[in-house]
Order: C-alpha cells, then structure tokens, then sequence
C-alpha cells in the first residue's frame, strides 16, 4: 500500500488536514480520474464545475428567502466502507476496497478510517457518497423542482425560493433527512429560512450580494500589503465578482 501521508496538522479542533506523499497524489489523481470519467456529479454541485462558490451563491440572487447549513465534519463521515459501496458501481469489489483503502487515513478523535482534507480525491469521493445518500437524493428531488434553487459547496448547502412557509418545511425535511443519511447537519451555522443568510463570508439576500465586513477589511489589508500587481488584481477580481461596488473602496 502507498505510503499516504507526510505529516498532519490541526486547522481547528476536530479538523486535521493531512499532507499526502508524492505517491500518493499520484494515486489520488489516477482514483480521481477513474471516478470522474464514470460519475457526471449533479450540476449544483457547485464545488465540481466552474465559478466555485461565488457562482454558487449567484444562483441564489432572484430568490427572496434562504435556508443555509453544513454538513458536521463532512469527510469524516465518509468511511473506508462507504466508498467502497459507492465504487461498487463501476468497479470490482476487490478494486474498489483498494481505492478505498488507498484513500483513507486513521484520524485523531475518530474511530475506523475516514477520509482525509488534503487527499486528491477526498472532494469527489465524499460528494460520490454525498449524491448516493438519501440526503443526495433529496437535494435531488428539491433541485428539480421551479420553485427552489439548490447549490451544494463541498459541506454547504444553500436552498432559497419566495415561499418562506415552504422554505421552512423543505429546510426542517432536510435537517432530518441529513440525520438519517449519517451526514448531520452542523447546528451552529445553520440560517433561515429568512430574507438574508451568510455563506462564505458573502451576504446572500434577493437581488443583492456583498462580502461581509469583517472580510472586506481583511481583503482591503491584504490588497495594500500585496507585494505585486498580479496578487491585487487577483484580489480585485475577486471581490468585484461578488460585488463591484465593493470592489471601488479597495483602491
């Protein structure tokens, strides 16, 4: 078996991000590669197209409420045996025990081996058992419908319409289909539904977003302090994606 990892680190408590070996990225991209020439990924899942999260929380703008929450410590709920489960669909048992394996670590504070932050195909296995659950296949069924939006980001998930009744009931189904998919939703970031929800420090409300201030002054901090052009039109670019205006105060 690989030798996965060099060393590992506590970003907060209980969030270990784990720094693979040479090997195995070279593993984790060849694992990566061979689910995604098999599994199309639903196309609000934001995290695994284009414009990332900023496109994402676009999505939202012509709706009027908002329910927002997260899945608690997503990739550790995603075990060694549940990806092989979900490989099961296009490979071997045997080969999909070993790219499960091969993906996997023995995590402080958590029992078995889950997956990792920091592996290759971490994201795109954990969104594989996401999509298969029966939280996926909820979110599924609320996508397909006009009346709501959903976007998916890694552990985000933002649902919006302009009934905030129905809001309400969709958001407490998914509190409960979540529970029961083994994939909870965190208590403390959870919002709405109401007319304004925060996701990824942006403000998310009908027709209007902007960055909240605590990270534009970060942004306006770094902007200043970057020591070439390209970091600040990088920077500029950012915040001008989510809101131009914002954008003018960082000159």
């Amino acid at each position: 078996m690989t030798q996965k990892w060099t060393h590992c680190y506590q970003l907060k408590p209980g969030r270990w991000v784990f720094a693979p070996t040479d090997e195995a990225r070279v593993t984790g991209q060849r694992i990566k590669s061979a689910v995604e020439a098999r599994w199309k990924p639903p196309c609000f899942y934001f995290h695994l197209r284009g414009g990332g999260h900023v496109a994402a929380v676009h999505s939202h703008m012509p709706s009027k409420f908002f329910f927002r929450a997260d899945i608690d410590d997503f990739f550790g709920r995603v075990s060694k045996s549940r990806i092989t489960r979900c490989l099961k669909s296009w490979f071997s048992y045997a080969n999909a025990r070993e790219m499960a394996s091969e993906s996997v670590v023995k995590r402080p504070g958590v029992e078995g081996f889950v997956l990792p932050y920091g592996f290759v195909q971490s994201p795109v296995l954990a969104s594989l058992a996401l999509e298969k659950s029966k939280l996926g296949a909820y979110l599924r069924k609320l996508s397909g419908r006009g009346d709501l939006r959903v976007s998916v980001y890694v552990d985000d998930i933002i649902i919006s319409g302009d009934d905030e009744g129905l809001l309400g009931a969709v958001g407490q189904q998914v509190v409960d289909v979540a529970s029961k998919a083994f994939f909870p939703l965190g208590v403390g970031k959870r919002e709405g539904p109401a007319e304004e929800v925060t996701a990824f420090n942006i403000r998310v409300s009908h027709a209007a977003l902007d960055i909240t201030d605590k990270r534009m002054a970060a942004l306006r901090l770094s902007y200043q302090t970057a020591m070439s052009e390209f970091a600040k039109a990088g920077i500029l670019s950012y915040v001008n994606s989510v809101n131009p205006l914002q954008s003018k105060t960082l000159r």
